[in-house]
């Protein structure tokens, strides 16, 4: 009799809520390792091609006129050999100058995608930051812009990273651990590394109170939270772009965060691929106590 009562004690005390599972997290990004395109590639132009049978010449009323052949006089040959001399000078001098003549518009729409971006090498970055629970408003912060970002363009991706940084730089008094790495990948293995380090991290959270990922939106608030006095808040990106070289160095020290904070700020659209924000707790309402934050994150270094 006494060891089935001592069976359902423990069987009791083991079902009862500890700190470790009141412990929330949110998730939210978007986007992929799929190479990118040039904004207004030729292939992308719809113009028709011109037909074989049918010239084209000017009328007096500079209009186009495809029903007359073309005769042109001493003056107007004259003309067209020296623009096609021209023409030859700046094709040798920038080709990319006459690239954006023939196809209209301006330089920078035109623009050819830069050598590390069309190749198969990419990277995969990891910046991870804890703070002291006294900067209470990132956690508001960090939903706010998650609730509202647009994570099917490449401009409105890279305004989600952009505020994610900035986020954590105005907070940057209430760092005390870090940690983070750019690897230089595969394309073929770059999405496979980025969603095993995201699973990584999913798993040390207990429940997931908050998460809109692309166009997919999920938020729990049936979680008990605990009676601890919170301590930290962690937030982690993983971003994956289009750069064949490391962002930058390991983080070891509160000047490598700044570092690597100022290098992320700096990606463009172009070389943006995917960004994903993971944050605990996520509840203002629940806590991670240091012996939470010691016992899951093993890997954090002291600033």
């Amino acid at each position: 009799m006494a060891k089935t009562t001592i069976g359902i004690l423990l069987l009791l005390l083991c079902l009862l809520p500890t700190s470790v599972m009141a412990q929330s997290g949110g998730r939210s990004g978007g986007g992929s390792f799929n190479r990118s395109k040039p904004s207004n590639s030729p292939s992308d132009r719809s113009s028709p091609s011109p037909s074989r049978n049918n010239s084209t010449t000017f009328r007096e009323d500079n209009q186009f006129d495809s029903s007359e052949p073309v005769n042109l006089g001493g003056t107007e040959a004259i003309i067209i050999i020296v623009l096609l001399i021209m023409l030859g000078g700046i094709s040798a001098a920038n080709p990319r100058i006459l690239q954006t003549l023939l196809l209209g518009g301006t330089e920078e729409t035109n623009q050819v995608l830069p050598r590390d971006v069309s190749n198969d090498r990419v990277t995969v970055s990891k910046i991870q930051i804890a703070l002291y629970a006294t900067a209470r408003s990132v956690q508001n912060e960090i939903r706010q812009l998650s609730e509202t970002a647009d994570f099917n363009t490449k401009e409105g991706l890279r305004h989600f990273l952009r505020e994610s940084l900035i986020i954590l730089q105005r907070n940057r008094d209430a760092w005390c651990y870090a940690l983070g790495k750019s690897e230089a990948l595969d394309r073929s293995v770059a999405m496979e590394k980025f969603d095993a380090l995201s699973t990584e991290e999913r798993m040390k959270f207990s429940v997931e109170t908050f998460s809109r990922v692309a166009n997919q939106r999920m938020i729990k608030k049936d979680y008990q939270n605990n009676e601890e006095v919170p301590e930290f808040i962690i937030v982690t990106l993983l971003i994956g772009t289009e750069h064949d070289k490391p962002l930058f160095q390991p983080i070891k020290t509160r000047e490598d965060v700044e570092k690597a904070l100022t290098a992320c700020l700096a990606i463009t659209a172009t070389y943006l691929l995917t960004v994903e924000l993971l944050w605990t707790p996520e509840s203002d309402r629940d806590s991670l106590t240091k012996d939470d934050m010691i016992a899951k994150y093993t890997d954090l270094i002291a600033l």
